[in-house]
This record gives structure tokens, sequence and C-alpha cells, in this order.
């Protein structure tokens, strides 16, 4: 399936979308902005020496050719997850991949390598956190099902005469 760019108006709060972003490739609408996980700066006092990072949340705007930083191209539905025939074992997984980890509710979580960084879910939040949940292999509550297929760029974002490095015109799923 070959599509372009979600109009904003077509986005819904609360849903999540594959797309192509600054920081990274799946994020969440909130009305206003993409919820990303990615990795964040950890700070150590001087920019001077190696800085280390750890899973966080950046707010990215929706893309339009004069601002903005995440393009949605497709929404991730719970209806993919129910096609999984069983959870994904803790040794076949991908560090920095998303995962859809339950087919009553969307969960979707970042395995970092020892556990899944997911946005915390509150319906009286102000703002988003991340917290970990282990894996159900290590009798964690995250049972993954289905990798996040990011798609392939098939025609790329046209920036000045040149190809953009990050953002696509065109995807394939």
């Amino acid at each position: 399936m070959t599509v372009k760019q979600i109009e904003k108006s077509q986005l819904v709060i609360g849903n999540w979308y594959v797309g192509k972003g600054r920081n990274g490739e799946v994020g969440r609408w909130d009305g206003e902005c993409f919820e990303v996980i990615t990795d964040c700066l950890v700070y150590n006092g001087s920019f001077k020496t190696k800085q280390k990072t750890k899973p966080g949340i950046k707010f990215e705007p929706y893309f339009t050719a004069k601002e903005g930083c995440f393009q949605p191209f497709n929404e991730i539905s719970i209806e993919d997850a129910k096609l999984s025939p069983g959870y994904i074992p803790m040794e076949q997984l991908k560090v920095g991949c998303f995962y859809i980890a339950d087919d009553h509710k969307l969960l979707i979580g970042r395995w970092e390598g020892d556990c899944f960084s997911v946005l915390k879910n509150g319906d009286d939040q102000s703002r988003s956190e991340i917290e970990f949940k282990n894996h159900c292999d290590l009798k964690g509550s995250f049972r993954p099902l289905l990798l996040v297929n990011e798609g392939e760029v098939i025609e790329p974002y046209i920036e000045n005469g040149r190809e953009h490095l990050v953002y696509a015109s065109v995807i394939n799923f």
C-alpha cells in the first residue's frame, strides 16, 4: 500500500501513527503534537565529554512545508495485533523497534534491550511520562504481538531542490 501524509484534520486524538519524524518513526497524536518515544540527552555538566541518553518523550508538531517535524503516513490499528499468531519471544526482539502489545486495547512500546518504554496512560494527565514494562517472558505485563511496520520511502521529500534525509512524500507499507 502506497500512501501520502495523512491530513491533520483526519488525525484522531490518542491514536498512534507511523511516519517520518525528527526524533522517531512512531508517535501518538495528542491534538496538538505527536508524542514520540526517543532517546533524550542526559546532560552531565559539560558538553566536552561524551553525553548519555535515556528513553524519554519528545513532542513533535505536525509537519508542513513551513514548520513541524512529524509526518503521519499510517494509523496503527488494534486489528493488526489481532492477526498475530502469538507473542514474540525476547530473543527475536530488535532494540529500538516498536511493538504492538495487546489485542484488546492498543499498547505500543519500544524495546530497549531489557524492557519496553511505553507512554504512561492516564485520563487526567496533563503531560505524558515514560514507564518501563518487562517482557512477558520475565513475568512482565508487556506481551509483544507484532513489530510495527515503519514502511519504506518510495518518494523522498524535496526541500530546496534536494532530497531531505528524514522526511518523505510517499511511503509504501
